[in-house]
């Protein structure tokens, strides 16, 4: 399940990494194992699971470790993180912020066991609300200075919601988001790295480019998949025309994938079956998250840019082609409409099948309206 849910964002094609490479590791997501499990984790045994620097010291070659970067912004191991990873072929970056409460001086109600404080970082969770989305500390500095370096940079983002990773992703040479991965994330994470699990997860939340540029979600109104494209003006903000960095439903693969052959057939009346064929054009199998959204026009209310309507995720072996159904029906076409209930109406829909919602195959069907009593 950990493995599934990691999603690639960002890779120049410096993952998968070889077992053999020199690490360097960084952030102190790395060493302690409830920064892997989130909020409302009660106390663990530390035999029951491993770190990410135990997992790694196990599986590659040669790893160094040192935290780099602070939660409250000390620079002071900076310098030596830089020296560390001049030694090594690839530095590791854990990024992201902390739901964990169950740290070596957490304090304890003496009649529940429930953590009741800890003088340790939290900025996620239940009470921590956060006014600003960044990166906390100098985690951005740290890859900063690394790229500066000259040192290939892995982004690996531990948080249980999105942050502003704007610039940490252009300093990257590859991005992943592991989430709160659970007990044998560390695990999932050293599977991925090293391509023994080919990433196959994709956005549940949509990465905004800044903190100003929140809400950040996918399904706008009045914006189209075009305007998206050409990266057009989004109605709310001059100085970030794209408001989001990386789209809810995104996420790469070690393979790659075209569609092709998209079919629409009339089964009744407002009951459709759509029909693709996925390929898989790498030398590398993989799974494949096919997804379906919509768009209509000319109903009685506006409605949004695109709205998820099916997705189905499917294992392709190199080469291999598959192809895809789905049903839309009346659940699927219904809006609220000004009669101020569900009925599908006479409409325009915008049928739309790709891996993300930016790349898209297209098709139109018309709707009718349901007999009114």
């Amino acid at each position: 399940a950990a493995s599934e849910s990691i999603v690639l964002l960002k890779n120049n094609g410096i993952l998968p990494l070889s077992p053999k490479k020199r690490v360097a590791l960084f952030g102190c997501h790395a060493e302690d194992v409830y920064y892997l499990l989130g909020d409302y984790t009660p106390i663990q045994n530390a035999d029951d699971h491993d770190t990410i620097l135990d997992t790694f010291k196990r599986g590659f070659t040669s790893v160094e470790y040192t935290r780099g970067w602070d939660f409250c912004g000390d620079s002071s191991d900076i310098e030596h993180a830089i020296k560390l990873a001049r030694s090594c072929d690839v530095a590791i970056v854990t990024v992201g912020g902390s739901s964990a409460r169950y740290l070596a001086d957490t304090v304890l109600d003496s009649k529940t066991g429930a953590a009741i404080g800890s003088d340790g970082f939290l900025d996620c969770g239940e009470g921590c609300d956060v006014s600003d989305i960044a990166l906390p500390g100098n985690q951005t500095e740290l890859i900063r200075r690394l790229k500066a370096a000259g040192i290939p940079v892995i982004s690996l983002m531990i948080a249980g919601r999105p942050y502003q990773i704007t610039e940490a992703d252009e300093c990257s040479d590859a991005v992943l988001s592991a989430w709160y991965p659970g007990h044998q994330g560390a695990e999932a994470i050293y599977d991925v790295i090293i391509g023994k699990v080919n990433p196959s997860g994709k956005l549940s939340v949509s990465i905004p480019y800044a903190s100003t540029c929140l809400p950040a979600y996918y399904n706008r109104y009045g914006k189209t998949v075009e305007q998206a494209k050409r990266k057009a003006y989004n109605g709310t903000y001059y100085d970030h025309l794209t408001p989001v960095l990386y789209p809810f439903g995104y996420g790469l693969s070690y393979s790659s994938f075209a569609y092709s052959d998209l079919k629409i057939t009339s089964i009744a009346k407002n009951k459709f079956k759509i029909v693709v064929t996925v390929e898989n054009t790498s030398n590398v199998g993989g799974k494949e998250v096919v997804q379906l959204y919509i768009r209509g026009s000319g109903n009685s209310v506006r409605r949004r840019s695109r709205e998820l309507k099916g997705f189905k995720k499917l294992y392709l072996e190199p080469h291999e082609k598959k192809t895809v159904s789905f049903m839309l029906g009346y659940d699927e076409l219904k809006v609220y409409s000004v009669n101020n209930k569900y009925e599908v109406e006479d409409a325009s829909v915008t049928v739309m099948i790709g891996s993300n919602p930016y790349l898209p195959l297209s098709a139109e069907i018309q709707t009718e309206a349901e007999l009114r009593t």
